[in-house]
């Protein structure tokens, strides 16, 4: 159009005549490369440092996933025991499971009232 101004479409869509010369655009044409090259910059170290952080916890993950099957298997047997107790004695499921539970309640209030006051103080 007329010697150093340029048009493009704004934000709205409308045409818009810009009056710039080659070097204000070349330095804001840098300027805004520099600052995308520090944001690929940025993610790239975050990229790194996530697949650091998944490589360290990998191990972790691994032992816990043992630690679980191991509690399981701990945990099937002990019902296993406990079902079989209960078939000795004449004692029903539904019972079994009622006892149970009451201990477990009685264990929880005892504790609550005797052992844990003690340890605060």
């Amino acid at each position: 159009m007329y010697g150093n101004s340029r048009t493009y479409r704004g934000p709205s869509g409308s045409k818009t005549v810009v009056n710039m010369d080659e070097d204000m655009m070349e330095s804001a044409n840098s300027t805004l490369a520099e600052g995308l090259s520090s944001k690929v910059n940025q993610l790239k170290n975050l990229a790194f440092d996530l697949d650091s952080e998944a490589r360290d916890q990998i191990p972790l993950l691994d032992g816990l996933g043992d630690e679980m099957e191991s509690g399981r298997a701990r945990l099937g047997g002990s019902s296993g025991r406990l079902r079989n107790i209960g078939l000795t004695r004449g004692v029903t499921g539904n019972k079994m499971t009622c006892y149970v539970g009451l201990a477990i309640v009685t264990l929880l209030i005892f504790f609550y009232y005797v052992i844990i006051p003690r340890v605060l103080n």
